[in-house]
């Protein structure tokens, strides 16, 4: 089964990405943790691991959707330039919600 998002808003207020699936649960992913762990390539570099980068503070300036498979999210960083490369598979995007706990939360604190 193919699980996608129905719903996206960014809640500025909590700095917060919500996401709505098609299985009827929701994820909330906050900005600073999303964006540390950015998937494209000038964030992870060519190698398997993910890491967190940290990214003090950003915001989200669009998001789009990337054929029936992923989520290109735009940002605009603590420094003012923007970051336009990161893709989110729904794949990636649910093994990434926080609730599952499979990358650390180095965002906060």
């Amino acid at each position: 089964m193919n699980v996608e998002p129905t719903e996206i808003e960014v809640e500025s207020a909590a700095k917060n990405l919500r996401v709505a699936w098609s299985d009827n649960t929701t994820s909330r992913f906050p900005l600073r943790y999303l964006r540390g762990y950015c998937p494209c390539a000038a964030c992870q570099g060519h190698g398997g691991q993910i890491t967190f980068v940290d990214i003090k503070e950003s915001k989200i300036t669009g998001i789009s959707e990337v054929g029936n498979y992923a989520l290109a999210i735009a940002w605009r960083d603590d420094d003012a330039t923007s970051h336009t490369t990161g893709i989110y598979s729904f794949d990636y995007l649910r093994d990434l919600d926080p609730d599952r706990g499979n990358y650390p939360r180095t965002d906060v604190g």
